[in-house]
C-alpha cells in the first residue's frame, strides 16, 4: 500500500501571518491600473472648453452680494426677526439679549390689547425690570393666563379696609 502524504495542520497564527504575506504582496492589476490611468492622462485630446456662463439668479441679490454693511443696520431695516408667533418664553428671552430687544418690544406691544397693561409692560422693559414680567411666564401657563396676570398688576384691586373703615385724611389747619 502505498503511504499517503500526511497534510501538514496549521495553527491559526501560522495561517493569519500567511494570510497577511499574501495581503502585503505587490500585486500586478494595482501597476496595471496605474499605467491605464497614466494613459489616458497623457493621450487625451487637448480640447478647449468654453468658459463657464454665470447663471441667472431668480431671487434679488442679498446685503452681502450687494456690499450693504448688514451689521449696522437698523432695526426697522431688519427683515422680520420671527417668521411664525413665538411664545411669550421665547420674547422673554429675547428681551434679554441686546440684538433682539427691540424686535421682543414691538411684538409684545402688540399682543398686550389693555393700553395700561401695555404701559405698566414697556415701563418695566425701559426699566431693566424684567423679573417683574417673566415670573408670570412659566411652562405650562396659557398666553390669557400669563396677560390675566399683568392686568391684575398693572390694575391693583385697592384695599377694602382703606376706603370703608378709614377716616378722611387730616386737613392742614392751624389753631392760634
Amino acid at each position: 500500500m502505498a503511504q499517503r502524504a500526511k497534510r501538514r495542520h496549521r495553527s491559526c497564527w501560522q495561517q493569519a501571518r500567511i494570510q497577511a504575506k499574501r495581503r502585503h504582496r505587490p500585486s500586478n492589476s494595482k501597476f496595471l491600473l496605474w499605467l491605464l490611468a497614466l494613459a489616458e492622462f497623457l493621450f487625451q485630446p487637448v480640447v478647449k472648453r468654453p468658459a463657464m456662463s454665470v447663471p441667472e439668479f431668480s431671487r434679488p441679490p442679498n446685503e452681502y452680494e450687494r456690499g450693504d454693511d448688514f451689521r449696522t443696520r437698523s432695526a426697522s431695516a431688519m427683515v422680520e426677526r420671527y417668521r411664525s408667533r413665538p411664545t411669550l418664553q421665547k420674547l422673554m428671552k429675547d428681551l434679554r439679549r441686546p440684538a433682539a430687544r427691540t424686535d421682543a418690544r414691538l411684538e409684545l406691544e402688540k399682543r398686550i390689547s389693555d393700553p395700561t397693561t401695555r404701559l405698566w409692560a414697556l415701563a418695566h422693559i425701559d426699566g431693566d425690570e424684567l423679573n417683574c414680567l417673566s415670573i408670570y411666564v412659566r411652562p405650562g401657563t396659557s398666553e390669557e393666563d400669563t396677560m390675566a396676570a399683568w392686568h391684575s398688576e398693572a390694575h391693583p384691586i385697592p384695599d377694602e379696609e382703606d376706603s370703608v373703615g378709614s377716616p378722611p385724611p387730616p386737613q392742614n389747619t392751624i389753631k392760634i
